[in-house]
């Protein structure tokens, strides 16, 4: 077995998740899952209807509309550290990955900001469409390979992407020659990886195909062009049912709070708070 990433052939196992084994390069520091997926099983997984409402534990997501309130309170938080409103205005900007438009919805405020989301799941196109944002099914391929963006965000979805090389290379020739990137990844360094061992949340198999720690990512980022590269810790707002179910992954003992603050949420009691999610919030630029 070699890395899928650098092809090295050390590397070690890390944690045993349900019938997958999390391995890890000592020459890259990338974490794979094996059995690696094929290109057909990963189309498959992504151009499901159902795929943003899976409820297996570690499988696909639990209720993504759910997580609507507590996203866009964490995108505005996140735009914030690009720039201030004047930074906003006017630009242009591609989302891999858009989803349902959670993104989208926390830039309406913005002037003149030009947005267009691609994703490959095409109800989720569907959705963005409804919503009157222009959206695109596909990959990044779908977009044509020239210097029309100022920035390209995208939120948890390099840890689904098989070839990252490809896939940022292909990001970086539609960025204009100032454009920035913006995205989140999880981080296998971070504190809630190192305590949750083989229950952290960011071990959904088979999905999250690739994991990363900062001085990989880094070189990776600046292999594929990117330069003044900042990782971050991110924070997202989610609410108290959403965190308590991920408590009680750790904590069988917290598992009966969970319905508790669903009824609270249900009769629009429901809080919000900050939490340190295990991932990167990264930020880069194409020169």
């Amino acid at each position: 077995m070699s890395c899928p990433l650098c092809a090295s052939t050390s590397i070690h196992e890390r944690h045993q998740v349900k019938t997958y084994t999390y391995m890890t390069c000592r020459a890259c520091g990338v974490s794979f899952i094996a059995p690696f997926p094929t290109a057909s099983q990963i189309e498959a997984w992504y151009s499901s209807k159902d795929y943003f409402a899976l409820d297996e534990g570690n499988t696909g997501y639990t209720d993504y509309m759910a997580l609507e309130s507590g996203l866009q309170r964490t995108f505005v938080r996140r735009n914030r550290l690009l720039g201030d409103a004047r930074f906003w205005n006017g630009k242009k900007l591609l989302e891999i990955g858009c989803a349902f438009g959670f993104y989208a919805d926390a830039l309406k405020p913005i002037p003149n900001l030009e947005y267009t989301g691609i994703d490959l799941n095409g109800h989720a196109i569907d959705v963005l469409k409804q919503k009157g944002f222009r959206g695109i099914h596909g990959d990044i391929n779908s977009i044509p390979a020239k210097p029309d963006y100022d920035i390209a965000a995208f939120f948890d979805v390099l840890e689904h992407v098989p070839d990252p090389s490809v896939f940022l290379q292909a990001i970086h020739a539609r960025l204009k020659d100032d454009g920035q990137l913006l995205f989140t990844t999880p981080s296998t360094r971070s504190f809630l990886a190192g305590i949750s061992g083989p229950k952290w949340v960011s071990y959904i198999v088979p999905h999250h195909i690739l994991l990363y720690e900062p001085t990989g990512l880094t070189r990776l980022l600046k292999a594929s062009g990117f330069a003044r590269v900042r990782i971050l810790t991110d924070f997202q707002w989610v609410s108290l049912s959403f965190l308590n179910e991920r408590v009680a992954n750790l904590v069988g003992a917290f598992k009966g709070l969970t319905r508790h603050f669903k009824a609270m949420e249900d009769k629009g009691k429901g809080i919000l708070v900050p939490v340190t999610n295990g991932q990167m919030l990264v930020i880069a630029g194409k020169n």
